[in-house]
């Protein structure tokens, strides 16, 4: 174990210690329009709390992408993204809870790695557009500069010239500061084609300590059980709608279930009063299980997205609907809050919740 807490530090720091090349071309913005516990999303924290309980999550992730040698003729781009995961639920009796100790990490705290890579075609540069490319870039950093006196009317306009000559000629850039010319200038650079391909796969290992009663001797007992899951998925973001991804996901998970809490009072013979005893009785359930979801994301605008997450447990042969609707994006655009709604076909009950995240890269992200 203590070994596995090892690779996971040594990863961790080799993810941190590396830096993306900025100037790369951006993926499309509905891949990673989530909430940060779902399988594919945007990095950060998150923290979710619902009637059903609550949880927290942290996502680290190392994105590249490569594009064609020769960005003037057709080839293949590829966004990869490697994740680093920390989850854990949050009792309702809890004042704080910890992902991680000093001697691992925290109870009930679920660890993942997941890779995916995300494959589309590459538009080369339009040859008419190239050629203006460099008066664009000129004409950004003219725009950057006003903007700049602008907005710090101490800085001069030697000043000002200077700082926005370090400014590299992105789509982020052009959108902030000349927005007239994005598309003109993206034309320029060439850029992925619309619509492309995902695939994927994670791994999810944890802890989980449990607490209950012998059933015969309601002696109180505490036993550590290690849950487990793997899951693959592969996704389509359609060309004719950029906005849009649906994802296919096959998991086998192994969980561990504590029952019910329970109130039993046994009958002493001769005593007077009757001692209570509260709390789950019997050891957690085992259950390894095989699941099937169809995720269907939309990304209605930069502040607003919502999807419908279908599951499938063929071994309860229950059936799980997710709605998630996010929002509350903040000032680079980045969604970090919504609502979800949630009901299955055992109890046909909804349940609802809400959940409340900071994205963040500690990466540079591609432009």
């Amino acid at each position: 174990m203590r070994k596995l807490h090892k690779f996971v530090g040594i990863l961790l720091v080799a993810m941190v210690s590396t830096s993306k090349a900025r100037g790369g071309p951006e993926s499309p913005e509905v891949i990673k329009a989530a909430p940060v516990s779902s399988s594919v999303s945007r990095p950060g924290a998150e923290i979710a709390a619902s009637n059903d309980g609550s949880a927290v999550s942290l996502k680290l992730t190392k994105e590249t992408s490569t594009i064609p040698l020769d960005p003037n003729k057709d080839g293949l781009v590829t966004f990869d993204w490697l994740s680093v995961t920390a989850s854990a639920p949050i009792s309702k009796s809890e004042t704080s809870h910890s992902l991680f100790s000093l001697d691992g990490w925290g109870n009930a705290t679920t660890l993942g790695l997941s890779y995916s890579t995300f494959l589309t075609s590459w538009q080369p540069a339009d040859p008419e557009q190239a050629k203006l490319r460099s008066l664009y870039c000129q004409e950004m950093h003219s725009a950057a500069a006003k903007q700049m006196v602008k907005e710090s009317p101490g800085t001069t306009d030697e000043e000002a010239a200077k700082a926005s000559k370090e400014l590299d000629c992105t789509k982020s850039n052009y959108q902030k500061y000349l927005p007239t010319r994005v598309d003109a200038a993206r034309a320029g650079m060439g850029m992925p084609a619309p619509g492309g391909v995902l695939i994927g796969a994670s791994a999810k290992y944890g802890t989980q300590n449990s607490k209950f009663y012998d059933v015969s001797t309601l002696e109180k007992k505490e036993n550590r059980y290690s849950p487990w899951s793997v899951n693959i998925f592969v996704g389509w973001n359609p060309k004719s709608s950029q906005n849009t991804m649906v994802i296919f996901k096959a998991e086998k998970k192994r969980t561990y279930e504590d029952a019910e809490s329970a109130t039993k009072c046994p009958v002493v013979a001769g005593a007077l009063i009757l001692t209570c005893t509260s709390g789950s009785f019997g050891a957690p359930e085992k259950k390894t299980s095989s699941n099937g979801s169809v995720e269907v994301r939309r990304l209605i605008d930069k502040s607003i997205a919502a999807a419908i997450v279908i599951s499938r447990d063929l071994s309860e042969k229950v059936t799980t609907t997710e709605i998630p609707v996010y929002w509350l994006g903040n000032a680079s655009g980045s969604l970090n809050g919504g609502l979800k709604f949630g009901t299955n076909s055992k109890d046909k009950k909804w349940s609802a919740g809400v959940f409340v995240g900071i994205p963040f890269g500690l990466w540079a992200s591609p432009e």
